[in-house]
């Protein structure tokens, strides 16, 4: 996010209104621009921007954002209703994301988020971390997990090839798509990332355990395999919304 250095009440009295920065007019419900009819504060606006602009919302990345998300839950949904999009925030995880709003069958309207079908070795990937995030004693606990670690996973639920090195390139790129989508981080210049608990809420155990049997069952001999024994556990289940 972009931020403009120029004063952002321009019109306003320099001596009654001595702003500095976002913490000294956060509730103040003033104008920003000339035209501007708004009545949401400033950092009710930056919340409800990150939450249309990124797939999630988490309260470890953006305190301040989740603290006024929670504050301002009821007047946040509404404005996503506006968009025929519906708020779900997962306390135990503290994370927030958008959803499709839940419309009639005999609603039709356009959609503003994408559905993204993750492939067989994303799945197989989101599989992987979803079992390390169960490693953790506390929700509210940062998981980490080294390359070498994932790979080895990985290892186990591809298919088999003579070429050993073809699990740790699958990895490596899957790990970057899902960087893209914030489900992992990667810590500095380490090769190790920390795992995002949203991904509790996009793959709820019950899910995970269908995908674990039917990938264990199969013993992955080649992708087809893999991509059969994925996509016959509802598949829409492991779409993202975006």
């Amino acid at each position: 996010m972009t931020t403009d250095a120029t004063d952002p009440y321009p019109h306003a009295d320099a001596d009654a209104d001595a702003i500095v920065g976002v913490d000294d007019y956060a509730a103040d419900r003033r104008r920003l621009f000339d035209t501007d009819s708004s009545t949401l504060t400033l950092m009710q606006r930056i919340t409800w921007v990150k939450l249309l602009k990124r797939p999630y919302l988490s309260a470890v990345d953006n305190p301040d954002e989740w603290e006024t998300l929670l504050e301002s839950r009821r007047l946040i949904t509404t404005r996503l209703h506006d968009l025929l999009l519906d708020l779900h925030i997962d306390t135990t995880s503290r994370v927030a994301y958008k959803v499709r709003a839940p419309l009639g069958a005999d609603v039709t309207a356009p959609n503003l988020l994408r559905n993204t079908k993750w492939t067989a070795y994303q799945t197989a990937l989101l599989v992987v971390l979803r079992e390390r995030l169960r490693s953790r004693t506390a929700p509210t606990d940062p998981v980490y997990a080294d390359f070498a670690e994932i790979v080895d996973a990985m290892t186990h639920i591809l298919p088999k090839t003579p070429d050993e090195t073809r699990p740790a390139t699958i990895t490596r790129q899957e790990l970057t798509n899902l960087s893209r989508v914030g489900i992992v981080k990667q810590v500095a210049d380490d090769d190790r990332y920390r795992i995002s608990p949203v991904l509790e809420s996009l793959l709820p155990l019950p899910k995970l355990k269908q995908l674990l049997e039917a990938l264990h069952s199969t013993n992955t001999i080649d992708d087809a395999t893999l991509v059969t024994a994925i996509e016959s556990t509802t598949p829409a289940d492991t779409d993202g919304e975006r």
